[in-house]
């Protein structure tokens, strides 16, 4: 019997994400500039004006960033 099945971007609002290495940031103090590999976030918005490569992300650590595809992996349990 067949079944109903939604194709979607893991990468869309609302999918569960998680670093896939080290994430740096260019700017603040050392603590704040880091998001370790493994961090789980939300995607909140893409940004289709250029390449469509950009995401932006709130990681859990309440941090969001502008990240490239290949800098974010899905989220798989």
């Amino acid at each position: 019997m067949p079944v109903k099945t939604k194709e979607y971007s893991p990468f869309s609002r609302g999918s569960l994400v998680q670093s896939a290495s080290d994430l740096y940031m260019a700017l603040g103090d050392e603590e704040a500039s880091v998001v370790p590999q493994g961090t789980v976030g939300l995607v909140v918005d893409r940004d289709f004006s250029h390449d469509g490569n950009n995401v932006l992300v709130e990681f859990l650590r309440g941090e969001k960033w502008w990240v490239r595809l290949n800098e974010i992996e899905p989220y798989i349990r």
